[in-house]
């Protein structure tokens, strides 16, 4: 079982990565209604800039997890 924890795949500027977070209410921190840091479950944090900017997929796939 995944025990709550979501999966990620992303592209950063890094290159691709994946990661694991768990609990959204407490791992994913609002800058603005468009813009917001992820917390995976080291500690590391993923920024999205531009929610709005995303393509169609991701946009989507980001709903289903936020």
């Amino acid at each position: 079982a995944d025990h709550g924890h979501r999966t990620f795949r992303v592209d950063t500027d890094r290159g691709p990565m994946a990661f694991l977070m768990k609990d959204a209410n407490r791992n994913v921190t609002w800058l603005t209604d468009d813009h917001a840091f992820i917390r995976d479950v080291l500690g590391n944090r993923y920024e999205i800039t531009s929610i709005a900017a995303l393509d169609d997929h991701s946009s989507t796939q980001l709903d289903r997890v936020l």
